[in-house]
């Protein structure tokens, strides 16, 4: 016995969609193909791939299609404490999300606490020189290094900035500052 029914009314939603999906690489939990949900945002997919590992810095670079050109640079935590939706924008399928890793400075020589320290936008040499503990007695505050990691040094006496004669020297990733030692005859 064959039913028919008179103009029906079918109702269709799509659960997930499989076609569509975005790459995490990097310092997340578990880079790899993320499938994306209807309209998914930048933190939802980090968050599907498990959040940000330890390791993970400040930049997030975003690829629109996975293209070759470079992608668009990402504050993460102007991302985390703003939630700006002008950061956090929608992903579209075949983009690639790169979560850099973090960047260091070294402080070493007469300082309390010698070491590396997260590397932060705006950091200068007297803010990487305070997460080392600050200066010890015999350090010598007009004999500071800047060593760039891409080649050259710098040279800087602190006692001018603390006393406001120069403007405080934006420090790079990877620079190692180093403060010498007084020493007496």
């Amino acid at each position: 016995l064959l039913a028919f029914v008179k103009d029906p009314q079918v109702g269709i939603a799509v659960k997930e969609y499989q076609s569509q999906w975005v790459n995490v690489l990097g310092h997340v939990t578990r880079a790899g193909k993320v499938f994306l949900r209807g309209s998914s945002r930048l933190l939802d997919v980090i968050s599907e791939a498990g959040g940000f590992a330890a390791t993970a810095g400040d930049e997030i670079e975003l690829r629109r299609g996975g293209g070759a050109q470079p992608g668009v640079a990402i504050d993460r935590e102007r991302l985390m404490n703003t939630g700006d939706p002008a950061l956090n924008v929608v992903v579209r399928h075949g983009d690639v999300i790169h979560i850099k890793e973090q960047q260091f400075v070294y402080v070493n020589g007469e300082v309390r606490s010698a070491g590396s320290f997260p590397f932060r936008k705006g950091m200068t040499v007297l803010k990487a020189i305070t997460e080392a503990g600050g200066f010890t007695e015999w350090a010598k505050k007009n004999d500071v290094r800047i060593i760039r990691a891409k080649g050259g040094e710098i040279r800087i006496n602190v006692r001018d900035i603390e006393r406001g004669e120069i403007e405080d020297v934006p420090v790079l990733p990877d620079d190692k500052i180093v403060v010498g030692e007084r020493k007496f005859s």
